[in-house]
């Protein structure tokens, strides 16, 4: 089920909602009117933080007043209208075992938004989200589609990416997307706490392909 442009019971209005199978994907689209980058430390920090909240915090914290529906298994009231008056469906989140937030930006952020353990703030009962580029979105889902993958591909993806702010190096999306399609990035290495990732941008040819 695909819900779109849609009004929770709180008023809300939220972009999209995928459910299939026990999963439950919860997406905000995101864009900002970014100015050039300063030169002047001093200068140019305030402006990257006051981009990375316009888009990427605010999309997270949209998000999550989805998520939360699913966290604490409180039912999900979806409406056509901010009035709250054409109700559609009411979404039993018990059913539910897996739900992500992900936040799609027309921009690319490099390093702060690979890694958002730097800027966001996230709700204690939460896992970071994904924080992605439209584009290299794109490049990843029609990747996983021509190698024959399914939705539990994705859904490891999901899992595999919210354990990774803190313990990556690296300013492009794709090189993480090529790495778990790789094979370079398992569930099982990040059960070392300490490993830090350095990836490198040969892990983007199998897109270059």
């Amino acid at each position: 089920f695909v819900y779109k442009s849609f009004f929770t019971q709180d008023g809300h209005e939220q972009d999209l909602l995928f459910l299939i199978d026990g999963m439950a994907l919860i997406v905000e689209a995101k864009a900002s009117k970014r100015d050039e980058p300063r030169r002047e430390p001093d200068k140019a920090y305030p402006l990257i933080l006051s981009n990375f909240e316009e888009t990427i915090q605010k999309g997270y914290d949209q998000a999550y007043r989805v998520k939360s529906k699913f966290i604490s298994k409180e039912p999900l009231r979806i409406y056509r209208d901010e009035q709250l008056k054409k109700h559609v469906i009411d979404i039993r989140t018990k059913n539910y075992h897996s739900a992500f937030s992900i936040v799609v930006t027309l921009e690319r952020f490099g390093q702060i938004q690979t890694d958002l353990s730097g800027l966001l703030e996230i709700y204690d009962n939460d896992e970071f989200p994904w924080s992605v580029c439209i584009d290299d979105l794109e490049i990843f889902l029609l990747q996983l589609e021509k190698l024959g993958k399914n939705k539990s591909h994705l859904m490891s993806f999901l899992s595999l990416r919210e354990k990774l702010h803190g313990r990556i190096i690296t300013a492009d999306e794709l090189e993480v997307c090529g790495a778990f399609i790789n094979e370079k990035l398992t569930a099982k290495e990040l059960n070392s706490d300490a490993t830090v990732f350095a990836l490198t941008p040969d892990l983007t040819d199998i897109f270059d392909q």
